[in-house]
C-alpha cells in the first residue's frame, strides 16, 4: 500500500517501486485511514512481507491509530522515499533471516554421542545409559540408530546431578532415558549412536543449510551418510525436479 501527499509525488513512487520489483497493492493520494489498514492487513495474509504501508508525505488519521497499533501491518512513513525504501528492504531482509533461522532451527541436525562403558544403570523399559555427547545438539524426542542404521530408541529424557535437560552440547555427560532400546540388543556399551536425521531434513541441509553446520556436525553427517546408503544406495539423493 502506497500513500502520497500528490498525484505527482504518487506517480513517481509506484515507478520507483515497479523498477526494484517491489508488488505494489494499491496507491492513493491523502492521510492513512482505516481502509488502508484493512486492506494491508488483508495482503499480510497473503503474504507476510507485502503487509506493510509506505507513507510519503503523509500522517495516519488518527481516528485510525489504533487500528494501526491493534494490526500488524508495518507502516514506512517519511518525506525521504529512498529512505523508506531502504528501510522497507532492510525489513524485508530481517523477516526473511528470521524466517531461515526458524526454519534452520526446526531442522534436526546431525550429532551422535557413545554410550559410555560401565554406565548403563537400567537395560530396558527405557535404557538409561551414561552417555558423552561427541558431535552436535542431542535433543530429547530425537529419534536414534546404530552404526548399521538400524533402530534404537527415541531420547525420553536427560539428566545431570539431578537436572532435567531439554538438549545438550558437544561434550557433555548425561545419563539417558532411551525408549524402545534394548541395552546388548540395540547397542553395547562403548557404542557411538546418531540421531536419524529425516531425508527431507538432510536434503535442506545439503542444499541451504551446510555452511552453517559446525565442524564436528560436518563429520557426523558425512558418516551418517554413509551409514544410510549402505542401506539405500540412492538415500539423500536428489531427484530431477528437487
Amino acid at each position: 500500500m502506497i500513500k502520497a501527499d500528490t498525484l505527482g509525488s504518487l506517480e513517481a513512487i509506484v515507478k520507483l517501486f515497479r523498477e526494484i520489483d517491489i508488488p505494489i497493492r494499491e496507491a492513493d493520494i491523502g492521510d492513512v485511514n482505516r481502509r488502508d489498514i484493512i486492506n494491508s492487513s488483508i495482503a499480510l495474509n497473503e503474504n507476510e512481507a507485502h503487509g506493510a504501508i509506505i507513507a510519503f508525505n503523509v500522517n495516519v488519521n488518527p481516528n485510525s491509530q489504533e487500528d494501526l497499533e491493534n494490526s500488524d501491518v508495518k507502516l514506512f512513513k517519511g518525506d525521504v522515499i529512498y529512505q523508506i525504501i531502504e528501510d522497507y528492504q532492510a525489513w524485508i531482509e530481517e523477516r526473511e533471516q528470521a524466517k531461515k533461522k526458524a526454519f534452520y532451527d526446526a531442522i534436526i541436525k546431525p550429532a551422535k554421542f557413545m554410550a559410555l562403558p560401565k554406565l548403563v544403570f537400567r537395560q530396558s523399559k527405557p535404557a538409561i545409559v551414561g552417555i558423552e555427547s561427541l558431535s552436535g545438539t542431542i535433543k530429547q524426542g530425537q529419534t536414534l540408530i546404530n552404526k548399521n542404521g538400524e533402530y534404537v530408541g527415541v531420547i525420553a529424557s536427560m539428566e545431570d546431578k539431578g537436572e532435567t535437560l531439554p538438549d545438550i552440547p558437544r561434550g557433555q555427560r548425561v545419563a539417558m532415558a532411551i525408549k524402545d532400546a534394548v541395552v546388548g540388543k540395540h547397542f553395547d556399551e562403548g557404542d557411538e549412536l546418531y540421531v536419524d536425521v529425516p531425508e527431507k531434513h538432510y536434503k535442506f541441509i545439503e542444499r541451504e543449510f551446510k555452511d552453517k553446520l559446525t565442524e564436528d556436525e560436518f563429520e557426523t553427517l558425512y558418516e551418517f551418510l554413509d551409514i544410510k546408503r549402505k542401506q539405500d544406495p540412492d538415500w539423500g539423493k536428489f531427484g530431477l525436479f528437487e
